[in-house]
């Protein structure tokens, strides 16, 4: 018994290193060499500013050809922004993938890891990190420069909410008015129906502004009516809670100036809005000149441009430049409330 057990010791032994052997075989065959990741998306050069409004949109879909190591590793690449060449640097976001879609929020905040100044362009530099793991030396693609703005960080304005028949009396953050310049005064465009109130929070627990009887005022008595528009539409909204005061205008919206085929005397380049997204829109040929945004064919409520910036100001003496000829795509959103943008798109 006692050799019938040593010989099977054997055996075991033996059996072992054949599996072991076997499993050594399909392990990766790791290349001494590796190739580093090589991004695919050109940002050399670019000039990127980023909205405060936007934050959660796609700022770009970053892509790459992935590290080759000879062997399929699980690898995590690692997006890195810097301003000093690298002597420092912010991850932006970091993914298994060979593509990732950033958004102007995740590359704003690895700016102000970096401590860049807001709203004043700087002289960038972007990565790509590839961590292989199994003890490897992470590779480190080419480096892309371009130029970054960003936004403050938290930016905040003082809030009420809409709450009515346009949203089925829910207090949703779409649904608001804002203080731009933290003056007491709210103003923001919503699609209203019938009724509506306002409230200083976003609940019915705070203050509650209902009609206050005369034209144009607010009362703060629970048991004050509702505000009422005569028609549904598009409206913009002001309040002044400490006057008890408001003020509705139904609006539609247009394109006026020297690049549209009417020119400064009109009439506008109606836009139409689509309700699921919050924008005006129209395509239409411009010519080189100028265009500015105005609501009813009127000059009462109009928006330019200053600086060039991609963000609207009311009654802004700068007009909005066309410098190529051809056919447009023009986008008027108004949605970001108190901060307002458009977007030119040259069609082909």
């Amino acid at each position: 018994m006692h050799y019938i057990n040593k010989y099977l010791g054997v055996l075991l032994l033996f059996a072992a290193g054949i599996v072991a052997c076997e499993e050594n075989d399909r392990e990766p065959k790791i290349s001494n060499e590796s190739v580093p990741p090589a991004l695919i998306t050109e940002l050399e050069g670019t000039e990127v500013v980023l909205d405060a409004v936007a934050a959660t949109d796609v700022w770009d879909t970053i892509r790459w050809e992935a590290a080759d190591y000879g062997a399929t590793l699980a690898t995590n690449y690692t997006l890195e922004l810097s301003n000093d060449n690298f002597e420092t640097a912010a991850p932006i976001v970091s993914t298994g993938l060979t593509e990732v879609a950033v958004t102007n929020e995740e590359l704003n905040n690895a700016g102000n890891l970096l401590g860049m100044e807001a709203e004043v362009p700087v002289p960038v530099s972007f990565r790509i990190i590839a961590d292989p793991g199994a003890g490897l030396v992470p590779d480190t693609s080419e480096v892309q420069n371009f130029t970054l703005t960003t936004y403050p960080a938290n930016l905040s304005f003082p809030t009420l909410w809409v709450p009515g028949a346009h949203n089925g009396w829910a207090h949703n953050d779409d649904d608001v008015i804002k203080s731009l310049d933290s003056d007491g005064i709210f103003e923001g465009y919503l699609w209203l129906e019938s009724e509506f109130k306002i409230t200083d929070e976003a609940g019915w627990g705070g203050t509650n502004y209902g009609d206050g009887g005369a034209v144009g005022t607010l009362s703060t008595d629970g048991g004050a009516g509702n505000l009422m528009v005569a028609e549904t539409g598009y409206y913009r909204l002001i309040a002044t809670p400490s006057l008890l005061t408001y003020s509705v205008t139904k609006t539609e919206w247009g394109v006026i100036g020297s690049a549209t085929p009417n020119g400064w005397d009109g009439p506008d380049i109606d836009m139409e809005y689509d309700q699921a997204t919050g924008l005006w829109t129209v395509t239409a040929d411009l010519v080189e000149g100028e265009i500015k945004f105005r609501a009813n064919d009127d000059w009462a409520i109009n928006y330019g441009d200053e600086g060039g910036n991609g963000t609207l100001e009311l009654d802004n003496p700068n007009n909005i430049v066309i410098d190529q000829a051809g056919n447009y795509t023009i986008i008027l959103n108004l949605n970001d409330t108190p901060i307002y943008r458009y977007s030119l798109q040259l069609n082909e």
